[in-house]
């Protein structure tokens, strides 16, 4: 069948979407886009071998979805012991690790679940924690403003961030508008630090390499995510005659090559 013929099928049920990271291959945006690449070092720390070593308890999957790609997770000793959840999908490796330049499982798997357990949107809370890592960085936001400080690879102030956006409080009241709102709000150049697109904050990788990905994400009628048109089967191996009988194309697989890479969007947003 189709899912038995694309290589990328057996990745997500082996590794799930996780396992598309790896120390060669890792589009995983740094400290808040100011690079397209983590340092491979900093990515062998968190690849899915290691979450599947130290973590994983069995696989999940959406209701009626034959490739089950998710996982769930439990910590069995250190600060977090007991916490147990679903996840980690690579968008939290994304948001969580390389967007705020951490480097530890187990504080990547809090992170996911603070935010599951505030009924946050994971894009945009780290999109947000990256910004004003950002800003702080470069002294557009103060220990003053914030009443305590923040800083890359700092997963304490990420926590108390999200906290503070959550319930409204302090700082957190301008922040829980979303960068767009906080922005205006703010000034002093933290308008040239924010990312979005249409408004929205985006938490995404490989813009820079997959062409119809980008675009899909640039054109997407929500803004910022890869939910409404980006095309993830750019690589995926899918032979021609897939590619004809699915999208009406010849090839999808070349991720650089800009050929057809508007039709396949179309296709996905349709």
């Amino acid at each position: 069948g189709i899912l038995e013929r694309a290589p990328g099928v057996k990745s997500l049920r082996e590794g799930g979407t996780l396992g598309v990271i790896s120390e060669k291959f890792s589009p995983l945006t740094f400290r808040n886009y100011q690079d397209d690449v983590w340092d491979s070092a900093k990515v062998a720390l968190v690849t899915q071998k290691v979450f599947k070593e130290k973590y994983e308890q069995r696989r999940v999957g959406c209701f009626n979805c034959p490739i089950r790609c998710g996982r769930f997770y439990s910590i069995e000793e250190g600060k977090y012991a007991g916490l147990r959840m679903e996840g980690v999908q690579v968008n939290a490796l994304r948001g969580f690790g390389s967007n705020l330049d951490i480097t530890s499982p187990a504080e990547i798997l809090k992170a996911n679940a603070i935010t599951n357990q505030y009924g946050l949107h994971l894009d945009g809370i780290a999109s947000v924690a990256g910004w004003i890592f950002e800003c702080f960085e470069k002294g557009i936001i103060t220990e003053e403003d914030l009443g305590y400080r923040v800083g890359w690879g700092d997963i304490d102030s990420f926590i108390r961030l999200t906290e503070d956006i959550t319930y409204r409080r302090g700082f957190g009241n301008i922040l829980a508008e979303g960068i767009q709102r906080a922005s205006k709000k703010i000034g002093k150049g933290s308008e040239k630090l924010a990312v979005l697109v249409k408004g929205m904050e985006s938490n995404e990788g490989r813009m820079r390499s997959h062409r119809a990905w980008a675009l899909g994400i640039m054109t997407s009628l929500r803004g910022g995510g890869h939910l409404d048109g980006a095309a993830s089967v750019e690589g995926c191996g899918f032979d021609d005659e897939l590619c004809n009988s699915v999208y009406g194309i010849p090839n999808v697989n070349d991720a650089t090559d800009y050929e057809h890479k508007a039709e396949l969007v179309v296709w996905m947003e349709k």
